[in-house]
């Protein structure tokens, strides 16, 4: 498929690619239906181990970072949470196998358009990004590490990815300026 292709080449080329529209409104109100109870439980857990990370009007209240296996925050603002999201709505095939997303992902992998399940591209991780008005700037990071670290740069970056990101928005303000885009 043609757009496919040109779609492999623009992520080849500048390492990322923004895709609109390509999961229906329902399934990103399912998903942002189901963050909303997370991070309600969520806050409520670190208001019971005494960490007052929101403020009464929802701003930033916290510079202090902390790390659990279910939720880390690593600068003021932001967590990246893990809790129940090996569940549905998360793990809907229509996300997961996205029928636009996923052809993607397999040419990029090297994937094979077989239905055997050992040939295809592994799902390592599902969080949510919660990034809350007035956080601050995450430092800039790598997710992941080279194939080869002990490598040098030469021959990494004339390797084919092993790792895809996928960020999927939940409201239109998400990737704004205003809302605290993810930045390249």
């Amino acid at each position: 498929d043609i757009q496919i292709q040109e779609t492999v080449d623009i992520i080849k080329t500048y390492g990322f690619v923004v895709i609109r529209n390509i999961i229906s409104k329902s399934s990103i109100q399912d998903i942002s239906d189901r963050c909303d109870i997370i991070q309600s439980k969520i806050f409520n857990e670190l208001q019971n181990r005494g960490l007052e990370w929101m403020s009464e009007d929802n701003t930033t209240n916290n510079d202090e970072s902390f790390r659990f296996y279910e939720v880390a925050s690593r600068c003021s603002g932001r967590m990246d949470i893990r809790y129940q999201t090996s569940d549905l709505p998360f793990t809907d095939p229509s996300i997961i196998q996205n029928e636009s997303l996923f052809p993607i992902i397999q040419s990029l992998l090297g994937g094979s358009t077989s239905k055997d399940e050992s040939l295809q591209p592994n799902l390592v991780y599902i969080g949510i990004i919660l990034s809350s008005p007035g956080s601050k700037n995450q430092p800039w990071h790598q997710d992941g590490i080279p194939l080869f670290p002990e490598a040098n740069n030469d021959i990494n970056n004339k390797l084919p990815p092993y790792a895809i990101n996928v960020f999927i928005p939940l409201n239109d303000d998400d990737g704004t300026l205003e809302a605290g885009p993810t930045q390249f």
